[in-house]
């Protein structure tokens, strides 16, 4: 080495018939560099493995596990000397399903964002994203798979919260829509009920004294009047409908949307085609309401 000095392999055997010896050197301090090389090469690599947060795993063609590092320890609770030779796919949730992304793995060469999860021995359950590729040796054989797995677990709360939060703000929605519809029901209903009764009988009267008027003076005057409420009737059934249209509930939700699309076409010559899937039944009336008054919005 640098020092002057060898790293030598010493034999000594004697001589048969004599009292000499022989001894031999052999010059090894090639074998010692590689050697000393190749160590540092494995720690190098088992830094590596183990510098990693996310578990790592190798698994053989088999499907065993050759090597892990301590994220993959503290994620399954298993020492690493139990975790090497036991079946990978014991770890998760879903066992058959690891094996199919494993066995993709040697289809496809590689697998990206795979959502798996993780079961530790204490119950805990650790939802990861499962990546994976094949490992080879200097001649290019497939020595095995090389797995990480990140742990998505905030991640999935985080998203399950907002979720909840989405869900529970349609439940809002659809609830004050549904309030908005009865409210708008009771008006229509209030409105035929009172306001439009007594626009008939009024009608009626005026009606049955422009029969007994004797002038042209009054009788002008009174069918003007009947004329007015006329319109006035016209407009509290346009007004009643509008709010809560009769067809919607009595022929449902494909005959209420056809009445509309008349309606938007005779007084905004909006060309409209409507086509209707016969095989859409039973719908629930509060999905009615919704769909009926979303279409009538985007039409508008």
């Amino acid at each position: 080495n640098r020092n002057g000095v060898l790293n030598v392999l010493a034999n000594v055997a004697a001589i048969p018939s004599t009292t000499r010896t022989v001894m031999s050197l052999l010059d090894i301090s090639k074998l010692k560099k590689a050697e000393r090389e190749r160590r540092e090469a494995s720690l190098y690599a088992r830094s590596l493995i183990e510098a990693g947060i996310d578990p790592l795993i190798t698994i053989n063609a088999e499907g065993k596990i050759m090597d892990v590092n301590s994220a993959a320890e503290a994620t399954t609770g298993v020492p690493r000397a139990e975790l090497i030779g036991s079946d990978f796919a014991d770890y998760f949730i879903e066992p058959q399903k690891a094996q199919e992304v494993y066995q993709e793995v040697f289809s496809k060469g590689v697998v990206r964002d795979y959502t798996l999860a993780i079961r530790h021995v204490s119950g805990r359950v650790t939802e990861v994203l499962y990546n994976a590729s094949l490992y080879r040796n200097e001649a290019g054989d497939i020595q095995g798979v090389l797995a990480v797995a990140r742990d998505i677990t905030d991640r999935v709360e985080a998203e399950k919260k907002i979720l909840a939060s989405n869900e529970m703000l349609r439940s809002l929605t659809t609830e004050l829509v549904m309030t908005e519809e009865r409210e708008r029901r009771r008006i229509a209903v209030d409105l035929h009920d009172n306001i439009g009764q007594t626009l008939a009988l009024t009608k009626i009267k005026v009606d049955s004294v422009l029969g007994l008027a004797s002038t042209d003076g009054l009788r002008k005057p009174l069918v003007e009047i009947g004329d007015m409420i006329d319109q006035s009737i016209q407009q509290t059934r346009s007004l009643m409908t509008d709010l809560s249209p009769p067809v919607l509930y009595e022929l449902g939700l494909t005959a209420a949307i056809q009445w509309l699309c008349e309606q938007i076409q005779a007084q905004h010559s909006l060309q409209i085609l409507l086509m209707n899937d016969f095989k859409v039944r039973g719908i629930e009336e509060e999905i009615q309401l919704l769909l009926f008054r979303a279409t009538k919005e985007l039409l508008t």
